[in-house]
């Protein structure tokens, strides 16, 4: 953090004369959902096949008009079940009744480890029987009682009558779509595109669902509660639907508190370069997260130079005069923390310099490389392209091109443009909290025209710029989470067992500095269970598969919301590969193969390769594992991305879709921040004033709510719109700038 910070005070950022800020209202509808927001999420849904054109809205919206739309959904979403501190008052501080919220309101999954944490399980709605454990452990602890948790191993006929209720109360709720800027004819649209490329994938793969798929089944063992009363420990059992106080079905073997065998994230940077006629890898950054800390964490990399502000311009100066590349490192910040990567010089060729031809191995990639990590199955992993050098024919045949066959890097304002972007990244482990996301959504509505006014005044915040956007990519992964939890086939259900990832990109994408941006779920996917835990095979496979069509239709639904006008361009798998599709054969693949590295690496993994075996630039496909059905879009060597992009002139920046917002309006109410809004708001106080009150009295010690208006949001959720857009302007895209190279950016 002081690192952006000091670089950010090194120089004070010339603006241009004009500055807006894009907003979106297309979830601030007032009413009620309708009945078309709530559709059937399954793969066999007659949904229509025609797809709802895209929702065309105004050219501005008043400031007051979204702060109106979210004191009213503030109103209609508040709650008691939204943390643990109300729900234990809700309850009457009554054990019994705890562990029957436990058992009764909250399913049981089979995966294994450590996953969610209590709050996560909450907002989940379920967890395995370690997770349900500690929720439950939590719980009374907040009512006062004094709880540990007790695990042993189970015998074979227990161990799957956990899981006999795991498929129930699946429901599509409209509100978390809402809040990633899905209205309802957004919803429908996504919904007839997911089942268009459903109905064409399994056309395609007709003949290929497998026979048995690798169980889902968690291990043998068990957890449970003990909590002690007057009279000594006693046992609750939150994942038996049979379990009644006290009953306990096994002997205690071990006593904890949670979260044993965790799982986990870890985030690399590889960096290749060309050594001696070999291409070698090294990495720059490696960072490794616990899943249920690093879940609802913002997470932001981009790519900096190896010393910041001005003497880093000087050092970049005398790389070049000495015939090398400027040296740079990675930066990922996790909730203002940063973790700093070793130096490399910047891809690219360099001119001779002092030393004539005596030039340093040239840098020919970076990539960036995910890991999901679970207990009890082997790393799952991601690499997404950042910059590659070497050509797509090279890189299929597996030969090492000499330093003339390199590409050149699309230049950026500074460095090539791809390592001037910002990667916002988001960790999702099927319980992503929407009221704190809903919390963060508010503060950055309310935050906006201050962060406008001090980008007018010449001091833009690139801190409070970053984490806006990571606030919106939040919201389309809290989105995801709901319609995954809302997949039914037959009596199968999906959940989440390993950490997910979620990528969006926004940067300069060329040495005019036009902005881009990117969606890509880099490492998804979905566990199926079945009445008794174990799936039929069928419908796993049908309900993976469906899984990757539904995640594909809701990134390309986010981005044509984002960029409806014929300024901007969205590329998409589904976009591009709209007619019937087939499963390629070994010619075609290989094809295929030799225009992407990526589809290349798919191929020799095993996947089958789904396309139109038309000709697409860039190369589309999507990839099936042959085993378990899952499915991924992908799009050439990036993943499954979205792109849309559009040039500037000036302080003339072009409105990608985003509504303008009302300048006058906005100025208004930083002068006189009242009107109709603050009667409804003073209802939500006077609604929320018992709570606030118990919560006070009963948790004084535990609370991290100081003052009345934080408390209230922690009360209650805000589901509001996509906040910022992309935010992108000139307060932004020069405040960006800013913090990471330390200089002005004066296109």
């Amino acid at each position: 953090m002081s690192f952006f910070k000091n670089m950010f005070s090194n120089r004070i950022c010339a603006l241009a004369k004009r500055i807006t800020g894009w907003i979106t209202i297309a979830a601030l509808i007032t009413s009620a959902p309708s009945a078309l927001a709530n559709p059937d999420w399954g793969p066999d849904t007659d949904a229509k096949q025609k797809l709802p054109p895209v929702v065309e809205r105004p050219a501005s919206v008043e400031y007051s008009q979204v702060l109106a739309g979210i004191a009213t959904i503030m109103e209609k979403m508040a709650e008691p079940e939204t943390d643990l501190v109300t729900l234990g008052l809700s309850l009457g501080s009554d054990p019994d009744a705890a562990f029957e919220f436990a058992r009764d309101r909250l399913r049981t999954e089979p995966y294994t480890g450590s996953l969610r944490g209590p709050q996560a399980v909450l907002a989940a709605g379920g967890g395995n029987p370690q997770d349900k454990a500690e929720f439950l452990m939590h719980l009374l602890e907040t009512m006062g009682f004094d709880a540990r948790i007790a695990s042993a191993e189970l015998p074979v006929e227990l161990a799957a009558r956990r899981f006999s209720s795991v498929c129930r109360d699946r429901t599509y709720s409209p509100w978390p779509a809402r809040m990633a800027g899905l209205q309802d004819q957004a919803v429908a649209r996504l919904q007839a595109r997911a089942k268009r490329d459903f109905d064409a994938l399994e056309t395609a793969l007709a003949g290929i669902v497998p026979s048995s798929v690798a169980s889902t089944m968690s291990s043998h063992s068990h957890y449970w509660v003990q909590m002690r009363d007057g009279e000594g420990w006693w046992d609750y059992d939150p994942s038996f639907s049979e379990a009644r106080p006290g009953e306990a079905f096994v002997q205690p073997v071990a006593l904890s508190r949670g979260g044993k065998n965790p799982h986990r994230v870890r985030i690399s940077v590889k960096v290749e370069s060309l050594r001696n006629g070999q291409l070698r890898e090294t990495s720059v950054l490696s960072q490794e997260f616990t899943a249920r800390q690093i879940a609802g964490a913002a997470m932001h990399l981009g790519f900096g130079p190896e010393a910041p502000g001005t003497g880093g311009l000087v050092a970049d100066k005398l790389s070049a005069s000495l015939g090398m590349q400027a040296a740079m490192r990675p930066i990922l910040l996790v909730d203002g923390e940063q973790f700093r990567g070793s130096t490399f010089a910047a891809p690219g060729p360099a001119e001779p310099g002092l030393f004539g031809e005596n030039l340093p191995p040239p840098v020919t990639a970076v990539w960036l490389e995910l890991e999901s990590i679970t207990p009890d199955a082997a790393p799952r992993k991601a690499r997404r392209m950042i910059v590659d050098l070497v050509p797509a024919s090279r890189r299929a045949l597996g030969t090492v091109p000499t330093p003339d066959e390199l590409l050149t890097p699309a230049p950026g304002i500074r460095y090539p443009a791809a390592l001037e972007s910002v990667r916002d990244i988001v960790v999702s482990h099927g319980g992503l909290d929407p009221r704190a996301t809903a919390e963060r959504m508010a503060r950055s509505m309310l935050a906006l025209p201050g962060l406008i006014e001090d980008a007018e005044r010449g001091h833009p915040d690139p801190m409070l710029s970053l984490w806006m956007g990571w606030v919106r990519a939040e919201s389309f992964a809290v989105a995801s989470e709901a319609l995954t939890r809302a997949y039914p086939a037959g009596e199968e259900c999906a959940f989440v067992g390993w950490p997910r990832v979620f990528l969006t990109t926004l940067g300069v994408g060329n040495a005019d500095g036009g902005a881009t941006g990117s969606l890509d779920w880099a490492l998804d996917g979905i566990d199926v269970a079945g009445p008794q835990g174990e799936p039929d095979p069928v419908a796993a496979w049908r309900l993976r598969l469906w899984h990757g069509t539904v995640q594909s239709a809701l990134e390309t639904t986010i981005g044509e919301i984002l960029t409806p006008d014929s300024e901007a361009v969205v590329q998409s798998t589904s976009l591009l590969l709209e007619g019937p599709l087939m499963a390629l054969d070994s010619e075609a693949a290989g094809q295929l193969a030799g225009q992407s590295f990526a589809a290349a690496r798919d191929l020799a993994d095993g996947r089958i390769l789904v396309s139109d075996n038309g000709s697409q630039h860039p190369p589309v496909w999507w990839r099936v594992d042959p085993q378990s059905g899952a499915a991924d879009a992908r799009m050439g060597e990036g993943g499954n991305v979205y792109n849309w992009a559009t040039g500037h002139s000036g302080a003339a920046y072009s409105r990608m879709g985003i509504y303008y917002l009302d300048e006058a309006s906005l100025r208004s109410w930083r002068l006189n921040p009242r009107g109709d809004i603050d009667a409804q708001i003073r209802r939500i106080e006077r609604m929320l004033a018992r709570e606030r009150a118990a919560a006070r009295n009963a948790q004084a010690a535990q609370s991290k709510a100081n003052n009345e208006y934080s408390l209230l949001l922690r009360l209650v959720a805000i589901p509001i719109s996509f906040m910022t857009g992309y935010v992108v302007g000139s307060s932004v895209l020069q405040g960006v700038h800013l913090a990471l190279y330390g200089e002005v950016y004066n296109p």
